[in-house]
């Protein structure tokens, strides 16, 4: 195990320590780099693709300083209020600023307790192994009355194009759909569960709301699909594994189903706190 200091504001440090790393977080891992590149140089495609609940969650946040830390941070092109000064960690290192965040994953955050007012996390939760020792681990970093505001995909009958270009490259590639514990997409589409995990890990969830995320259904099946292939790190790396001669014909047959499906996109934001403790 390697250890490290990382400085932040006012000379305090993180502890920043390297953790072995399991089978479905490498996975994750290799999805994300694979599309790295992509969320570091065209960061102003992805915002404007998630802009309403970027907009939710800053609602959420207030505008009084803060320091915070971004859980998943990607590229680092999210936006929050101007007033906060934003640490970002992400387990994808491909998408990492250089100076901007730091290499980690949400299970095990190579972060000191308590060092933050405030976590953010915008559709990255449920993409972890173990979400609940994420959540515990967010509550770890938090100082008391900190608290997380973050986003996850809501059910897959909402979001029918996800479903329809997942589901034509993993009959494609004879690809079993994840189990129900198992990171995906849909894995924390449930409200319920969600607030049961947060008050397993002593977190309370003050408030839920549903988001409308339209701006797929603004572009053709085609261009809807050139982008998904270009920022969503799973279809990429599906469609990678697509034999050339087969290509061709896997693209049509995605695009037709696009093009039977609402594109429009639907996500959860969730509001939590660490409650303060009197003794």
């Amino acid at each position: 195990m390697k250890k490290a200091t990382h400085e932040i504001e006012g000379g305090r440090k993180l502890y920043l320590y390297s953790f072995g790393e399991d089978a479905a977080s490498k996975r994750q891992r290799g999805f994300w780099n694979a599309v790295g590149e992509a969320w570091r140089i065209e960061g102003a495609a992805i915002e404007e693709w998630l802009e309403p609940v970027t907009k939710a969650m800053n609602d959420r946040l207030g505008d009084r300083q803060r320091l915070a830390l971004d859980l998943g941070c990607g590229g680092g092109s999210m936006k929050l209020p101007p007033k906060w000064r934003v640490f970002g960690i992400d387990p994808a290192a491909e998408m990492l600023c250089p100076g901007k965040s730091i290499h980690g994953d949400g299970s095990a955050m190579p972060i000191q307790d308590a060092s933050f007012d405030a976590v953010v996390s915008r559709l990255a939760v449920m993409l972890a192994p173990d979400p609940l020792q994420v959540f515990r681990e967010i509550r770890r970093v938090l100082r008391m009355g900190g608290t997380l505001t973050f986003s996850v995909w809501a059910e897959s009958e909402a979001n029918l194009w996800s479903s329809a270009v997942e589901d034509a490259l993993k009959a494609e590639l004879s690809i079993r759909d994840p189990l129900p514990t198992e990171p995906s997409a849909y894995r924390l589409a449930s409200k319920t569960e969600v607030a049961e995990m947060l008050t397993t890990a002593g977190l309370k969830l003050l408030s839920s709301e549903h988001v409308s995320v339209p701006y797929l259904s603004r572009k053709d099946p085609k261009d809807c699909f050139n982008f998904l292939v270009t920022f969503v790190g799973p279809i990429k790396t599906m469609f990678a594994k697509v034999t050339d001669g087969r290509k061709d014909e896997v693209r049509e047959k995605v695009e037709k189903a696009l093009g039977e499906v609402s594109r429009n996109g639907l996500v959860w934001v969730h509001h939590a706190e660490r409650e303060v403790v009197l003794d």
